[in-house]
């Protein structure tokens, strides 16, 4: 039986001495993907694109397609860098904060869509409800 999980969006596997990404092969270690999602790719700061720098966050994942696993950590650092506290916000509670926020993955999709032929959109992001 093969250990499976995601990373940034994308299918990985255990090989047997490290983890790749089940398409490709490549080691998640050393490669650089973009969001299986939005299929930008992190900020210079390593944020995800469509969060960038959220202010007060430790640390925060848009959830890579992945809504059940979006997430926010809010807390504070001192003047060493150390992180204190924590108010994690997850899941649907993330995606409402992302949206109050005016970031997040719905945000990045319907800005993708707006700038594409609709055609293309539709295969792309599927098709919009209306």
């Amino acid at each position: 039986m093969t250990a499976r999980s995601m990373f940034n969006g994308h299918l990985t596997h255990w090989d047997g001495g490290k983890w790749v990404f089940s398409d490709t092969n490549d080691p998640t270690a050393s490669t650089l993907r973009p969001c299986g999602h939005c299929k930008k790719h992190p900020t210079e700061d390593g944020y995800d694109a469509c969060l960038g720098t959220i202010p007060g966050a430790m640390n925060a994942c848009c959830g890579h397609g992945d809504g059940e696993t979006q997430y926010i950590q809010y807390g504070e650092s001192d003047k060493d860098g150390h992180w204190s506290g924590s108010d994690l916000i997850r899941g649907g509670d993330a995606l409402a904060e992302f949206k109050r926020l005016g970031i997040g993955p719905d945000k990045i999709s319907t800005d993708i869509r707006a700038a594409l032929p609709e055609d293309v959109a539709n295969e792309v992001l599927g098709k919009e409800d209306k």
